[in-house]
């Protein structure tokens, strides 16, 4: 077995690793999304395709992805608010979001209506759909 290899996710090369089966990761975000990529019906049923689009902070003012609610136990999604900060600071709410992890530095949105909040959070948490 080697040494130094590449993220069976993204690629890097690492040393080292996370092992599962004969593949290595970096860390347990890429073994997750590698396992479990995109997100499942459930997710894409209670959301919409907008996307959260990027988040950019200059000095601390920008926006931020912020939370890590609702774990989903099929696609590993969570819910996320995108907020507008100060100084890091969150300032001004703005929409609801389920985000997958793609890599460390890269992730999937999709809008989460108010309406289909609640019944993400239930279902997350192993309740009714």
């Amino acid at each position: 077995m080697a040494i130094i290899n590449k993220c069976a996710n993204c690629g890097a090369t690492i040393v080292f690793g996370k092992q599962t089966g004969d593949n290595q990761y970096c860390n347990d975000i890429c073994r997750e999304n590698h396992q479990k990529p995109g997100f499942c019906g459930d997710c894409v049923a209670e959301t919409t395709d907008v996307s959260p689009g990027g988040t950019f902070t200059y000095n601390g003012i920008g926006t931020k992805l912020y939370g890590n609610d609702a774990k989903c136990p099929q696609c590993a999604s969570v819910i996320k608010r995108k907020w507008f900060c100060i100084l890091f600071i969150p300032v001004i709410p703005l929409k609801k979001f389920r985000i997958k992890q793609v890599t460390a530095r890269r992730y999937l949105g999709r809008f989460l209506p108010p309406e289909h909040a609640r019944r993400s959070q239930l279902r997350a948490a192993g309740g009714q759909s």
